[in-house]
C-alpha cells in the first residue's frame, strides 16, 4: 500500500513493480491510477504500522518505509519479506 502525498493521507492499494533499474507504482485501484511515484523517492526511516494505521487499512504484520520525495512524504506499506528489496530499490535509485 501506497500513501502519497497527493492523495492528502489516504492509503491506496497496488504493488510495487521493481526491475533492474527501474521501480514503478502499479495501483490496484482507480483512485490511484493518475498517480506515479514522485521524483527523489528516498528512505528515512523503517517503522512498524501505528495501531491507528493498522485499525484502518493497513496490515498489522507490515512495515511501513517512510520516504521523502520532492513532493512531500511517502509511505509505502510492505510485508517484512519484501521489506530488504524495497529498500534495495530505493537506496539505488536515490543513488542516481
Amino acid at each position: 500500500m501506497l500513501r502519497h502525498p497527493a492523495l492528502e493521507g489516504r492509503w491506496l492499494r497496488g504493488k510495487m513493480l521493481i526491475g533492474p533499474s527501474t521501480m514503478v507504482w502499479e495501483p490496484g485501484t482507480r483512485a490511484g491510477a493518475a498517480l506515479s511515484l514522485p521524483e527523489g523517492l528516498r528512505q528515512v526511516s523503517l517503522r512498524s504500522p501505528s495501531l491507528r494505521e493498522a485499525m484502518m487499512k493497513v496490515n498489522g504484520g507490515s512495515r511501513i518505509v517512510e520516504c521523502t520525495s520532492s513532493a512531500g512524504a511517502v509511505l509505502i506499506a510492505v510485508m517484512p519479506n519484501e521489506v530488504e528489496l524495497v529498500c534495495t530499490a530505493l537506496s539505488r535509485d536515490a543513488a542516481k
